[in-house]
């Protein structure tokens, strides 16, 4: 027996595109005129595509993690480079200061690097255990 999708939007020529619009937060009302589709379709689909928007999101973070890690190197390059222009000067004042900043950039790191909970997220943003 082959089960037929009963859902509208699951049936739907623009299945995928809908979904990629649905997961980028794309409101109902703009998809529903763009698709010819009702809004309560659109809310009823999204109970399928739950899995999707949790794995887009996860992509998201990481896609935003790997972007704040590369900012975060080129930083650490910049405090090597003022500490050992610090330590040429003999400023024990900037030197100090660059450790410092150093010791909170690898605070920030280790943090990073932490693995992230996996969290189903509702439609408004609110985390759902």
């Amino acid at each position: 027996m082959i089960l037929v999708p009963r859902c509208s939007i699951c049936k739907h020529e623009a299945t995928a595109e809908i979904n990629r619009s649905l997961l980028a937060g794309v409101p109902y009302r703009t998809l529903a005129a763009q698709y010819g589709v009702s809004l309560s379709a659109l809310s009823r689909h999204t109970k399928h595509i739950d899995r999707q928007r949790e794995v887009y999101m996860t992509e998201q973070d990481l896609r935003h993690q790997a972007v704040i890690l590369e900012k975060l190197e080129l930083l650490d390059h910049r405090l090597d480079r003022l500490f050992n222009a610090a330590l040429e000067h003999h400023s024990v004042t900037t030197s100090l200061g660059a450790i410092r900043e150093s010791l909170r950039l690898i605070s920030i790191l280790e943090r990073l690097r932490q693995p992230v909970p996996s969290l189903s997220r509702h439609r408004s943003g609110t985390v759902r255990h």
